[in-house]
């Protein structure tokens, strides 16, 4: 197997495995789990005539996921009255489906207008009774509604999440209430962030097949205007200090960045809760949330950060069985594990600001290089996988006709993310039809890459609204 590397950022260095053997658990674990199922894609397809983009559109809807209280009234729990009053209002705004997420149930949803539960990814589309509508917002810590309810949703729906109380709650919404109307970011201005620690780790790979390909794509967008991409890394050091700076001149559109996620001390979660996620710059120094604000202000962005945990953590890692939890990758997912269900302090702050972000897109695990190139042990073949992002910020969110977050995100990284999760099940098919008839090394191997890409991509989610676009372009504007 390839060498395995990991965006987690611990003792002062990324985590590696040069020595696939070394990191990974006993053989009978790891081939448990590479030939473990998955679970099995379903995506409800609209009619030809309904345009996915409206959320208003009776047939595609938008709706608001809220934790189940038993204590509440069925006339309650149809309403967000047990809610914050920010979300009430805008539940009143959009006229929004209600539905509730009861733990003790985590395949299913409940429509409280309704008797039987939803399965969460096989129901219909749509507003009416019995149905779940195509853009979810989740309001509420992974606590309550956990990150496996947005990844399972996020196979076939567009699904955004808040995790905000108080005064960054209502700034947030009030903002997506009135779409961002005078906030300044400048969708013709892109800072792009990338650390690239020369090979040794995941970054320089982050850096040549997704960041730079991205902005290629970029600039031979179809927009009609000329868009200013600042590119900091590579001749320029990918420090704290210069992202600050840039965002602060140029108040961009679109931040993208990439680099290890913070995960450390292992040994202090309220610490690591803290400090979770955030970038480590090429100076081995953590960007801070409070020096980001202090010079900049979001002002209806869309920021991208490719890293470990960047959006928060998961309580049980799906892939805990999968590395020895006394080395590298494995210790660090045994200790996030104290963490806890969280979301991350850079999208909470951002997302919380005066003038806010409009939404935040990153993970709830480590990312791995696989996920990005990956060899093929049939084939025999290095096979990238990172044009499915690529396409949905530059031809979905940076096309012409802007499409929403979530349905920029659904058509292509979701959406194909389908391949992998099939292609497990075909590894699992041909072990089954052959067992030990034929050398099983190779099919195992296959399944458990497949079953690690599907995992990771899985893991990306969207907080904040799916429906927000990028900002408008000066000939958008009204």
């Amino acid at each position: 197997m390839q060498p395995l590397f990991t965006s987690a950022w611990t003792h002062g260095r990324g985590q590696n495995g040069s020595r696939p053997d070394a990191i990974l658990a006993d053989p009978e674990s790891v081939q448990q789990w590479a030939i473990s199922d998955l679970p099995i894609i379903h995506r409800t397809l609209l009619g030809q005539r309904t345009d996915e983009s409206n959320w208003r559109d009776e047939e595609v809807g938008w709706g608001l996921i809220l934790p189940y209280d038993p204590a509440l009234s069925r006339a309650k729990l149809q309403t967000a009255d047990d809610a914050p009053e920010p979300i009430r209002a805008l539940v009143q705004q959009r006229r929004g489906v209600i539905l509730r997420y009861d733990r003790t149930k985590p395949e299913y949803l409940f429509d409280p207008r309704i008797d039987p539960p939803l399965s969460i990814t096989s129901s219909p589309l749509g507003m009416a009774r019995g149905c779940i509508p195509f853009y979810i917002l989740i309001y509420g810590s992974p606590d309550a509604l956990p990150w496996g309810l947005q990844t399972h949703l996020s196979i076939g729906r567009a699904v955004g999440r808040l995790d905000l109380v108080g005064t960054a709650l209502e700034n947030y919404v009030a903002a997506l209430m009135n779409d961002w109307r005078d906030q300044h970011a400048d969708p013709q201005q892109i800072v792009s962030w990338s650390v690239d620690f020369g090979g040794s780790d995941i970054t320089s790979l982050m850096r040549e097949v997704l960041v730079k390909l991205l902005l290629k794509r970029l600039r031979n967008n179809d927009t009609q205007h000329e868009l200013h991409i600042h590119e900091i890394g590579g001749d320029e050091p990918a420090t704290g200090a210069a992202l600050l700076q840039r965002l602060s001149l140029t108040k961009p559109g679109l931040v993208i960045t990439t680099s290890h996620g913070q995960t450390e001390p292992l040994d202090r979660p309220d610490f690591m809760r803290a400090t979770l996620g955030l970038p480590v710059d090429q100076g081995m120094r953590v960007v801070q949330p409070s020096d980001l604000l202090a010079v900049w202000e979001p002002g209806g962005a869309i920021w991208y950060q490719h890293s470990c945990c960047s959006a928060g953590c998961r309580a049980e890692s799906v892939f805990r069985y999968l590395f020895n939890p006394n080395h590298g990758i494995g210790k660090v997912l045994t200790k996030l594990e104290n963490v806890g269900e969280c979301t991350a302090p850079l999208p909470r702050a951002l997302l919380g600001a005066k003038r806010p972000l409009r939404a935040f897109i990153g993970h709830v695990e480590p990312t791995f290089n696989v996920t990005l190139a990956y060899h093929d042990p049939f084939e025999q073949t290095t096979q990238q996988t990172t044009q499915d992002i690529i396409k949905a910020i530059a031809d979905g969110l940076y096309c012409q006709a802007a499409l929403p977050l979530g349905l920029a995100l659904q058509q292509t990284w979701f959406r194909y993310s389908s391949k992998y999760y099939y292609g497990h099940q075909q590894a699992l098919r041909s072990l089954r039809q052959y067992g030990n008839k034929t050398p099983s090394e190779p099919l195992v191997m296959h399944a458990l890459l497949m079953r690690l890409i599907a995992e990771d991509r899985s893991a990306m989610v969207i907080l904040g609204d799916p429906t927000v676009t990028r900002p408008a372009l000066p000939s958008e504007q009204r």
